[in-house]
C-alpha cells in the first residue's frame, strides 16, 4: 500500500524533471534540501513581521515571505487558513483579509498563518512554514471613568491636605499603548482641591472650609488624559466632582444683644418674674448643627452676694425670677449670664444684663396721641427717621426717666415690617423700602410698656408719589397694515403703561410728523392728505414721556405698511435720477407754464384787439376766400343786370347771384387771384366774357351829363392804358373759367360791358386795395395795389341807360358780354 501510494508522487516527480530539462533549466535538484524552506536570516522555517498597525486596512500587503530557495526550488501555497491573514503563492504575499482590532479583549496582538513549503527534488519533500504576525496598537480609544459622577461629603472642619476622594478611576481600551493622568480643571472652586499625584485619581483637600459663610457644596471637573507611547493623538474624558460640605460645631453660641434690661416692683416677693423687655435668648452659630443651649448666671462662687445672688434664671428658657425679696426703691442690678452649648461645654457665650427697681406699678403709661400722622417720599433711604413717638407713666417721679422704664416696639403685622423704633426712645425709622405703587398709605401699631402695663397707640404714614418707574409699552415694536391713504385715517394704537397711577402719556415721534400723528391715547392717525404718502412703508421711532416730575420715557419702534401704489413705468432718462434731479424738471415745468400764460395773453389781446377795430378789418379782404363770377348760359343778346353795392365801411358781405345755384343752365367757378399776364385763348361760342375794370368815379360827377372824356377810368398816374394793363376778361363755358387778355379798345373801355361806378366820396383821402385778376394759372399769384379815396361805394348801371357810353359794351360774334367793374 505504501509502494503503491509513493507510485504516483514518483512518477509527478519524474515528469516534473524531465519538462525542466526540456525546457532548458539549468539546475535540476537531485535530492531534497529542508535548508530552502528557511526564512532567509534565521536559519529556521519561521517568519516574523512586526510593526503592523491595528488600523492597517483590509486587503492591505502585509509584507513578504523570504525563503532561502527560490521559486524553481519550493512551492508555497496555505497549509492551515487563518481568520485574518490570507498568501499569495505567487508574490509570496501575505495579505489582510480582515482587521485586527486589540482594543477587543478577544484579540491578542499576534496572528498567525502556516505555509506549506514543498521542496523540489527527487524526493518530494512538504516542510510546515509559521509566519507570525505582530500587530502594534494604536490610541484610538479615549479613556473612560468608571462612574458617571463622583460625589462626597465632607466636614467644614476638615484639615487641609486630607484626601477626600480615592476612588476617582479612568480606563483605557488601549491597555498597553497609554497610561492616564488625572488634572482638577481651572473653575470658581477648583483652587479648593488638588490632585497631587498625577498618576493615581486622588483628590486632597488644598484650602479650609466654612460653612457659615455659604460654602455648602462645591462642584469641580476631572480631566483624564492618556499619553500614547508611540506618538498618537491624545485623548481626554473629564467628570464631575461634587463635594457637600457640612456644618462643622466651629461656633460658639451668639445671644441677639450684648445687654438685656429689665425691671421689677419694689414689692416683688421670691420667685416672682423680672419683667425684661427684651427676652433672653442665644443660638447655637453653628446653624447646620444647631445645638441647643443652657442659660446659667455667672457668679465668682456658691457664695457670691453680689448682685447676682438676688436673682436667678431657668437654664432652658432664659427667665429671670426673684430670688431674694429685699428689694429697694431705685436700686439697679447688673450681672452676666452665660449661655453654654450642651454637647460642648467649651463652646459658650455672655451677656450683660440690667435689672431696675421701681415702685409699685400702679397706673399704665400713656401715649401723648392717640394716632401719629406722617408724611414719606417713597424710595427714601432705609433707616430714614419718620417721627418720635412718646408716652408718659404717672408712677414715675420727675427725677426719673422715662425711658429708662418704659419700652417701645411694634406689633408685628402688616405694615410694621416697613419701621423699626427705638426701643428707649420711640424713634421710628423706616427698615424697609418704601414704594407708593405697593403702598400709599401704611398703618402700624405701636406699644408701650413699664414691665407690667401696655398702652397702643396707631401709626399712619402716608406715602407720597415719586415718578420712579419708566413707561411701559408692550412691545418693543409695532407692525401696522394700513388699508387707506387717506386724511385722518387710522392706522393703530400705541399701548403704554405706567406703575405711576394717575399718568398721562406724551407720544412723539422722530420723523414724519408731516404725515402722521399721536394723540395722548396712542392712536396713530395720516395727518397729511393721501397723495402725500408716495410711500409704501414707514419706520420711525417714538418715545413716550409720562407727567411725572421728572419725566420717564420710553422708546419703540413703528412700521407702517401701506398697500403698494401703482407702478407706472418711468421714462428711460428719467430712470435713476437723484431726488436734486427733479429740482430741474420743476423749475423747467415752472417755465414752460409761464410761457403758456404768456401765449395764451398775447392770443386774448390781439382777439381783442381786432373786435375793437372793426373799420380796419372792414377795409380789407380776405384773398384766401373764393370769388364767386356769375353767367347766365343766356343768348348774346340779352344782357345781364346785376345789383351789387358794397359799402366799405361795414364787414364785407358776400351776396348770392340773382341767378339761381341751383338753375342747371348756369355755370360757375370761383375766381382765384392770378397775375397780370394776358391770356389770348380763342373762346368758344357760347362762352361768356367778365370783363373787370377799375375806373375812378368822382361823387360830384353827373353821369348823365358827362363827356367821355370824364367817364375815362384814371389811373393814379392818370394813364388810362396803365388801366388796360388790369383788365382781363374771363370766359365762363363748359363750366370753366377761362382767362384772356383784354381787347385793346378806345380809352381802355371794353365793349358791351355793364360799367359800375365807384364814386368817391373823400377825395382827400385814399387807400390801397389788392386787384384780382384771372389768369391762366388760375391762382391768385400776385396782388396790385390802387389808391383809391378811403370812402367809396359801387352803383351799378344798366347797359341800357343813355347816360352809359356805347363804348363800354363790347360787341362780339356771339352777342354782348356783361362788363364788371368792381373797386374794392
Amino acid at each position: 500500500m505504501v509502494e503503491s501510494a509513493r507510485m504516483p508522487q514518483v512518477w509527478i516527480y519524474v515528469v516534473a524533471m524531465t519538462v525542466l530539462k526540456l525546457c532548458g533549466t539549468e539546475e535540476v535538484i537531485a535530492d531534497p534540501d529542508p535548508s530552502l524552506c528557511n526564512e532567509i536570516g534565521t536559519g529556521a522555517p519561521v517568519v516574523f513581521i512586526q510593526g503592523v498597525r491595528e488600523d492597517i486596512t483590509n486587503g492591505s500587503v502585509i509584507d513578504y515571505v523570504n525563503l532561502t530557495g527560490t521559486p524553481q526550488q519550493i512551492d508555497l501555497r496555505i497549509k492551515t487558513p487563518s481568520e485574518y491573514l490570507d498568501f499569495n503563492s505567487a508574490t509570496r504575499a501575505i495579505i489582510l483579509k480582515k482587521p485586527v482590532d486589540l482594543d477587543n479583549s478577544t484579540n491578542v496582538p499576534s496572528i498567525y498563518i502556516v505555509l506549506d513549503c514543498v521542496v523540489k527534488g527527487a524526493q518530494v519533500l512538504n516542510i510546515p512554514v509559521r509566519v507570525t504576525v505582530i500587530v502594534t496598537d494604536i490610541n484610538d480609544n479615549a479613556p473612560i471613568f468608571l462612574k458617571p459622577v463622583y460625589t462626597v461629603e465632607i466636614s467644614e472642619l476638615t484639615p487641609v491636605g486630607t484626601t477626600i476622594v480615592t476612588d476617582i478611576l479612568a480606563t483605557d481600551a488601549d491597555k498597553d499603548n497609554s497610561f492616564i493622568e488625572y488634572s482638577i480643571l481651572p473653575g470658581p472652586n477648583s483652587t479648593y482641591f488638588d490632585i497631587p499625584i498625577p498618576a493615581q485619581g486622588k483628590v486632597t483637600l488644598n484650602r479650609s472650609l466654612d460653612y457659615d459663610r455659604g460654602q455648602r457644596a462645591m462642584t469641580v471637573v476631572i480631566m483624564a488624559k492618556d499619553h500614547p507611547a508611540n506618538g498618537d493623538p491624545q485623548f481626554n474624558t473629564t467628570v464631575l466632582l461634587k463635594v457637600n460640605i457640612t456644618d462643622g460645631d466651629d461656633q460658639n453660641p451668639k445671644f441677639l444683644h450684648p445687654v438685656y434690661e429689665g425691671t421689677v416692683l419694689e414689692n416683688a416677693t421670691r420667685n416672682t418674674q423680672v419683667h425684661m423687655f427684651t427676652p433672653i435668648f442665644a443660638i447655637d452659630q453653628d446653624t447646620g448643627i444647631n445645638t441647643g443651649v443652657l442659660y446659667t448666671i455667672e457668679r465668682s462662687d456658691s457664695t457670691d452676694t453680689g448682685d447676682s445672688s438676688y436673682f436667678y434664671i431657668d437654664h432652658r428658657t432664659g427667665n429671670i425670677f426673684v430670688q431674694k425679696d429685699t428689694l429697694f426703691r431705685g436700686r439697679e442690678f447688673f450681672f452676666q449670664v452665660k449661655a453654654t452649648q450642651q454637647d460642648n461645654p467649651d463652646r459658650n457665650a455672655l451677656a450683660g444684663v440690667k435689672i431696675r427697681v421701681q415702685a409699685s406699678n400702679v397706673n399704665p403709661p400713656k401715649f401723648l396721641k392717640d394716632t401719629y400722622f406722617a408724611t414719606l417720599v417713597e424710595n427714601v433711604p432705609v433707616g430714614t427717621s419718620v417721627l418720635t413717638v412718646s408716652a408718659k407713666d404717672m408712677d414715675l417721679d420727675g427725677s426719673q426717666p422715662q425711658g429708662s422704664y418704659l419700652r417701645y416696639s411694634l406689633r408685628p403685622g402688616k405694615g410694621s415690617d416697613k419701621f423699626q423704633i427705638g426701643e428707649q426712645n420711640g424713634t421710628i425709622r423706616t427698615a424697609a423700602q418704601i414704594d407708593y405703587e405697593e403702598d400709599t398709605q401704611i398703618t402700624a401699631t405701636v406699644l408701650v410698656t413699664d414691665g407690667n402695663y401696655t398702652d397702643t397707640t396707631l401709626l399712619m404714614v402716608t406715602v407720597i408719589n415719586v415718578n420712579d418707574n419708566n413707561p411701559q409699552v408692550s412691545s418693543d415694536s409695532y407692525h401696522f397694515n394700513a388699508t387707506s391713504r387717506s386724511h385722518g385715517a387710522v392706522l393703530g394704537k400705541l399701548n403704554a403703561t405706567d406703575a405711576d397711577p394717575m399718568t398721562s402719556f406724551v407720544f412723539e415721534m422722530g420723523k414724519y410728523q408731516e404725515l402722521f400723528q399721536i394723540d395722548s391715547r396712542g392712536w396713530i392717525t395720516i395727518l397729511a392728505h393721501g397723495e402725500n404718502i408716495t410711500q409704501n412703508s414707514y419706520t420711525f421711532s417714538v418715545k413716550i414721556f409720562d407727567d411725572g416730575i421728572p419725566p420717564r420715557q420710553a422708546i419703540t419702534e413703528v412700521t407702517l405698511q401701506f398697500p403698494p401704489l401703482p407702478t407706472m413705468p418711468a421714462p428711460a432718462e428719467v430712470k435713476g435720477m437723484a431726488e436734486g434731479d427733479y429740482v430741474l424738471i420743476y423749475i423747467l415745468g415752472a417755465l414752460v407754464g409761464i410761457l403758456l400764460i404768456v401765449l395764451i395773453v398775447l392770443l386774448v389781446y390781439i382777439k381783442k384787439r381786432k373786435s375793437l377795430n372793426p373799420e380796419k378789418q372792414s377795409n380789407h379782404v380776405n384773398t384766401s376766400k373764393a370769388v364767386r363770377n356769375y353767367a347766365p348760359s343766356l343768348s348774346p343778346a340779352e344782357s345781364v343786370n346785376s345789383d351789387l353795392h358794397i359799402d366799405l365801411d361795414a364787414m364785407t358781405t358776400t351776396m348770392e347771384n340773382p341767378l339761381a345755384l341751383e338753375n342747371p343752365a348756369f355755370s360757375f367757378q370761383y375766381g382765384t387771384e392770378s397775375t397780370d399776364e394776358v391770356d389770348t385763348t380763342i373762346r368758344g361760342v357760347g362762352e361768356i366774357e367778365i370783363g373787370t375794370a377799375v375806373a375812378p368815379y368822382h361823387e360830384n360827377a353827373d353821369s348823365d351829363n358827362d363827356s367821355d372824356s370824364e367817364m375815362k377810368p384814371k389811373t393814379p398816374n392818370g394813364d388810362i392804358s396803365s388801366h388796360n394793363s388790369i383788365v382781363s376778361q374771363n370766359s365762363i363755358g363748359n363750366g370753366s373759367i377761362h382767362s384772356s387778355g383784354p381787347e385793346s379798345l378806345p380809352n381802355g373801355i371794353h365793349k358791351g360791358s355793364t360799367q359800375m361806378l365807384v364814386q368817391q366820396e373823400k377825395a382827400n383821402k385814399t387807400k390801397k386795395v389788392k386787384k384780382l385778376s384771372w389768369g391762366k394759372t388760375r391762382h391768385m399769384d400776385s396782388q396790385t395795389e390802387i389808391p383809391l379815396d378811403p370812402d367809396v361805394s359801387v352803383t351799378p348801371y344798366d347797359s341800357s341807360s343813355d347816360s352809359l357810353p356805347q363804348n363800354t359794351m363790347q360787341e362780339t360774334a356771339d352777342g354782348k358780354k356783361p362788363s364788371i367793374t368792381i373797386y374794392f
